[in-house]
């Protein structure tokens, strides 16, 4: 084992610039990742990495409603990665403020009178 002797500053800054390096490689890795195809299977795996759960029936529903952009290689349903991920970023739902929240409770309350 080697023992190396360094200030409290150079070895912050050997660490954070490694860290540095490291975080480019993957990021372009996932960008990558995004701009292939996939099929339904594969459509599934792909969003389920990416947080975004969903099944068969829902991508199969997307595509007959046009909601998900796709292209068809003789029977088979293809998907582009980055595609895929705005069609899921679209259907996330952000909750209510507080403030939103009680304008939509006063409006509902004027419409009772």
């Amino acid at each position: 084992m080697n023992l190396i002797i360094t200030t409290e500053e150079r070895l912050s800054e050997m660490i954070k610039s490694t860290f540095l390096s490291l975080i480019p490689n993957q990021k372009e890795k996932e960008q990558e990742k995004a701009q292939e195809k996939f099929s339904i299977e594969e459509s599934i795996g792909f969003l389920d990495k990416h947080g975004y759960y969903t099944s068969k029936s829902t991508l199969y529903k997307a595509t007959h409603n046009k909601t998900i952009s796709y292209k068809k290689f003789g029977n088979k349903i293809v998907f582009d990665g980055s595609e895929l991920l705005k069609w899921a970023e679209s259907k996330v739902s952000t909750k209510n403020s507080t403030k939103e929240a009680t304008l939509r409770l006063a409006v509902s309350a004027l419409r009772k009178k």
